[in-house]
């Protein structure tokens, strides 16, 4: 068989990645040759390596384009957003800090042109990890349709409807994150035990959500 499919029939593209966080890691995103994708408003934290765009030998065949908005690297340890081999744009994007005292450390590989509205200034991100607080200088400073100012990096705020449009409903409340409908299933005896509750507490626990000093986002 032909590798990679170049029938446009059953190649996917315009994909969209939005409001994804990533936390630790060797590559925060990683796309391998993938067709007309998006990436808006990432958040990359504490992972070696940024968003790295490298359209492998096995993918030569594709026409492959990605475009990069309003996305976060924050320390990071060799490379924030990299671009190797295909069509790639990065625009207001920003860069802060590596975990390391790194001196090959680059925000963008290869820049010039593939670069737009690069944000440089030092963002500290504090404690918060999956939105931006009201005071950082992120919260409005990405473009968004219509020019409409944006944060840059994720946003984590609300639940996603059932047919996958954002809802206004907060995601994150008082009662914790909504892990599902709980599941009752026979545990060590025979007891019935309920599983699909253990995310609940990942808001404040592990995500510094309205605490560790990170105020709430509503």
């Amino acid at each position: 068989p032909q590798k990679p499919c170049t029938d446009s029939f059953h190649t996917i593209t315009g994909t969209v990645l939005k409001d994804d966080v990533v936390i630790g890691g060797d590559e925060g995103v990683s796309s391998a040759g993938a067709v007309m994708t998006t990436f808006d408003q990432i958040s990359v934290i504490n992972a070696a390596n940024g968003l790295i765009i490298r359209k492998e030998p096995q993918n030569a065949g594709l026409t492959s384009t990605s475009r990069t908005t309003n996305s976060l690297v924050s320390n990071f340890q060799a490379v924030a957003f990299d671009s190797e081999n295909e069509a790639a744009s990065f625009d207001h994007c920003a860069t802060s800090g590596g975990y390391t005292q790194n001196s090959a450390m680059e925000d963008y590989v290869p820049g010039g042109d593939f670069v737009t509205n690069a944000l440089t200034a030092p963002f500290p991100l504090g404690p918060c990890l999956v939105y931006q607080p009201s005071t950082s200088p992120l919260a409005s400073a990405g473009v968004g349709a219509s020019s409409i100012p944006v944060a840059v990096g994720a946003n984590v705020l609300y639940q996603y409807n059932p047919d996958g449009t954002l809802s206004t409903m907060p995601l994150w409340t008082s009662a914790g994150f909504p892990c599902g409908e709980p599941l009752s299933v026979a545990g060590d005896g025979g007891a019935p035990v309920v599983i699909n509750q253990d995310c609940a507490d990942v808001a404040a626990q592990h995500l510094n959500v309205a605490s560790m000093g990170c105020a709430s986002p509503y």
